[in-house]
């Protein structure tokens, strides 16, 4: 099943994720997510590598003026083991310096927000992953949603015949796929998330991120996962 295989694997590159940009990442699953059972094709471990980005302990062993918060191009700065390098290591929770000593300079504090924030985030940029597409082409309605709707969206849109019914799912919800939802949705004809939550999240976060007005959204929030049904007769009520 697509959503198990995604989740096993999007787990091991949200831990690489954090390791990489030196960053916390989140991780969101559910309860229908967790409590279903289903066969998969043996999972390949071969693509659950750990990456940690560390400098090795050759390298280490060369260092001499180490800075841990070092300025560079992509914003991550060069990480590495205190045993393994002899020089002393620095920390601060406040701003630092890019040795790590404590600063109330306005110019360093601009430039490791810009480290931080901007140079980073360019970087994650390249990290998200495509959405799912799934006979968007002149479809009637687009259906949008995330993590455990992709079952239900599916179903959905086999089972209408009279209207042509695509869907968009979106296995990563941050960073955003901004470009990549913005081509899809702003030539559809009618645009409906279908969210279990009670806030339209996702209808909400598409319109700050692209421009486009969701027409509609589809909401279940007592507790349980959508079933076809349900999701059918609203459909046809929006319609």
């Amino acid at each position: 099943m697509k959503q198990i295989e995604e989740a096993f694997y999007l787990t091991v590159k949200a831990f690489n994720i954090a390791e990489k940009y030196q960053i916390p990442v989140l991780i969101l699953t559910d309860q229908h997510l967790a409590d279903s059972c289903r066969d998969i094709d043996r999972l390949d471990l071969e693509k659950a590598r750990v990456e940690r980005y560390i400098i090795s302990r050759q390298d280490s062993a060369k260092i001499k003026d180490y800075k841990r918060y070092l300025l560079t191009e992509s914003g991550i700065s060069p990480r590495a083991i205190p045993s393994w390098i002899e020089d002393v290591l620095y920390a601060d929770s406040d701003e630092h310096t890019e040795e790590g000593h404590i600063t109330e300079d306005a110019g360093v504090r601009t430039k490791m927000v810009q480290k931080r924030l901007y140079k980073k985030l360019a970087g994650l940029g390249q990290e998200i992953i495509k959405p799912s597409v799934f006979n968007t082409a002149g479809a009637d309605i687009i259906l949008v949603g995330f993590g455990s709707t992709y079952g239900v969206l599916k179903e959905a849109a086999d089972a209408i015949k009279d209207k042509k019914i695509g869907f968009i799912h979106l296995s990563q919800v941050w960073p955003f796929p901004e470009r990549a939802l913005t081509d899809l949705l702003r030539k559809a004809k009618k645009v409906i998330t279908v969210e279990n939550n009670a806030g339209a999240q996702l209808a909400g976060l598409i319109r700050r991120e692209t421009g486009v007005k969701v027409g509609s959204s589809i909401l279940k929030f007592d507790g349980r996962p959508f079933d076809l049904d349900f999701v059918i007769e609203r459909i046809k009520e929006e319609a």
